[in-house]
């Protein structure tokens, strides 16, 4: 990757970023990814499936854990002060500040976020 830089910087060969690029894929150190159609190649790493691994384990170990980021009065005081916030801007905003849970992405169910999730990474 370091050899991807240089080379934008005119610093380094395509000829050899493309070998080095080949090399980590050969040992693994690079893994190509399911990608969707018109997206091209994408990788990931061990490290990097580690660490979202890790971040499934801590939302899932930590739901429910916490108290909610501020009062019910708070959170109908924002919804008053943002009328022009549409219905789903509203829904995200009192999801996110009701959550008990340590991590929060608005957007679907917690369950199917964690699912796809662990699916992508089992």
């Amino acid at each position: 990757m370091r050899d991807a830089l240089k080379r934008a910087m005119g610093e380094a060969p395509l000829a050899r970023i493309q070998q080095q690029l080949n090399r980590e894929i050969d040992q693994g150190a690079l893994i190509q990814k399911e990608s969707q159609q018109g997206t091209g190649r994408s990788f990931t790493t061990n490290e990097m499936i580690a660490l979202e691994r890790d971040n499934i384990r801590l939302m899932r170990t930590s739901q429910d854990q916490y108290p909610t980021l501020v009062s019910s009065s708070t959170r109908n005081q924002v919804e008053q002060d943002y009328p022009h916030f549409s219905r789903s801007q509203h829904r995200a905003v009192q999801e996110i500040l009701s959550s008990r849970d340590q991590i929060t992405a608005p957007g679907g169910s917690r369950r199917s976020r964690q699912d796809d999730l662990a699916q992508r990474h089992s």
